[in-house]
């Protein structure tokens, strides 16, 4: 009996092991290991003068996605980029000032009870979707509230 349990914990961690590694695969890279066309894309954000705080190649959906982080004026602005040099997606760093009001108001709703860390505008480039992305730690777990312009809630982006 001792031995079947051991035998079926064991499977349980390793089942729970390989499904983490499977979904989060997410790897810090140098700017080296981009591709080519990424590097270029790159080349061109640091052209508007932004700082670069790193790279990420990211495996999503059978595809890879290379996100830069990047810094301005003291926001973030991260741009997730395909293989072929593409801009997919934009998420830039907003004072919660300029959101629009409705989105405002629903963010402010969903931190209710917590504290709001950061307010980030998404653009997406394949169809030019805006949504607003919020930050939140409540009762020491973080979670985040998406939403379109007029408040509406917003799906997460692929």
């Amino acid at each position: 009996m001792k031995i079947q349990f051991n035998t079926l914990a064991t499977a349980s961690l390793a089942l729970a092991l390989a499904a983490g590694v499977s979904y989060a695969q997410e790897v810090h890279i140098p700017f080296s290991q981009l591709p080519p066309a990424v590097q270029q894309a790159v080349q061109q954000q640091k052209s508007h003068g932004a700082t670069v705080r790193g790279y990420v190649s990211d495996r999503e959906n059978g595809r890879t996605e290379y996100e830069v982080e990047t810094i301005r004026h003291g926001m973030t602005r991260d741009i997730s980029i395909d293989a072929a040099g593409h801009v997919l997606e934009v998420e830039q760093q907003v004072p919660l000032s300029q959101v629009p009001a409705a989105a405002k108001a629903a963010i402010q709703k969903g931190a209710a009870g917590g504290h709001l860390i950061r307010v980030e505008k998404v653009t997406s480039s394949m169809s030019s979707e805006v949504a607003y992305e919020a930050g939140i730690r409540a009762h020491g777990r973080y979670h985040e509230v998406r939403v379109h312009p007029d408040g509406s809630p917003a799906p997460e982006s692929d």
